[in-house]
């Protein structure tokens, strides 16, 4: 069964990361800086300098996957952002931002795009822009889910104390 809650926009972060830092580090930063609980990466355009590029290669016997069965690839640049998306979400106090990244090189005079989950490794090259957002009337968390043993996004509605 799926779960679905409705909330809205409650503001929106625009900003640029300088050449030579980490992406998702520095996304993790701009979102705990700000506060965010729970939110959406908007957009992420630019160019990296070098990519690491998690992904799947295998399906595990059982949950939850591991290293074993995940490929690591690293991409030297210079490489331009054609996508980022994904969630942030309170894990143990802290942001986590689970993303994904989707990037495009050239080889021997061709396009070529690859793609993955977004890992730390990923070095800013030039003008990185990134808009956040942060979202009301949900509670967004990172859980270790009890059957799959992984850590999931867990959604509920946003709780409010009334003070009467």
């Amino acid at each position: 069964m799926s779960e679905f809650w409705v909330g809205g926009i409650k503001r929106v972060l625009v900003g640029k990361i300088e050449p030579g830092h980490d992406l998702l580090s520095a996304l993790r930063k701009m979102a705990e800086d700000a506060g965010i609980e729970g939110g959406v990466i908007l957009s992420v355009v630019g160019s990296l300098r070098r990519a690491v590029l998690r992904n799947v290669a295998r399906f595990p016997e059982q949950l939850p996957v591991t290293d074993a069965e995940r490929l690591y690839k690293e991409v030297e640049g210079p490489l331009e952002i054609l996508s980022v998306s994904g969630t942030i979400a309170k894990e143990g106090g802290k942001a986590f931002i689970h993303a994904h990244i989707c990037v495009s090189k050239v080889v021997d005079g061709e396009v070529t795009v690859l793609g993955g989950h977004l890992t730390e490794g990923c070095i800013t090259w030039v003008n990185v822009e990134i808009a956040l957002a942060e979202v009301e009337g949900v509670e967004m968390r990172r859980m270790i889910h009890g059957e799959r043993r992984t850590s999931e996004l867990f959604i509920s509605p946003k709780r409010f104390k009334l003070n009467l």
